[in-house]
């Protein structure tokens, strides 16, 4: 009986991984859009209209907690530039985001309004999982790395900050 379970459940699971891997979303996927979007703005208003009636685009502006947005994306729909935007459409900051030839983010790098680095990620993996992560400042100094542990089934088993 064991015998048989095992050689059902052994297929169903090279079945499941070979189907995750195929269906990975793009990041076009990921943001809801269809087709080869180049780039995407959010821009914020504030609703007007009275309660239970119908909302319309009001005044233009920026209320703690809101953000305007800009997405770039390349040719295979993976997210290149990532900005947040003043009231006035000028860049506060923005990431630019860096993959290798399997499609696998490698780098995150912030810049400042001025375009001066501010942040900067480097991402290690290994069969597909992100094993580390290091994050240095405009000085280029190490002020975070993680650490992450799976077990057989790909699942997080450890995380490690510094």
């Amino acid at each position: 009986m064991k015998s048989e379970i095992k050689k059902a459940v052994i297929p169903v699971i090279a079945t499941l991984i070979l189907v995750s891997s195929v269906t990975k979303k793009t990041d076009w996927e990921e943001y809801g859009l269809s087709g080869k979007v180049k780039s995407l703005t959010e821009i914020t208003y504030n609703a007007t209209g009275k309660a239970g009636g119908k909302a319309t685009k009001g005044t233009r502006g920026l209320e703690s907690g809101q953000k305007d947005l800009s997405f770039v994306f390349d040719e295979q729909g993976k997210l290149i530039v990532k900005s947040k935007l003043n009231a006035a459409g000028k860049q506060v900051y923005k990431y630019v985001y860096k993959y290798d030839d399997k499609g696998i983010k490698t780098e995150e790098i912030g810049y400042n309004s001025d375009n001066a680095l501010f942040n900067k990620g480097i991402y290690n993996y290994e069969n597909g999982n992100i094993t580390e992560e290091c994050r240095y400042d405009e000085n280029k100094s190490l002020f975070g790395k993680f650490i992450f542990h799976y077990d057989s089934s790909g699942n997080i088993t450890e995380e490690i900050k510094y």
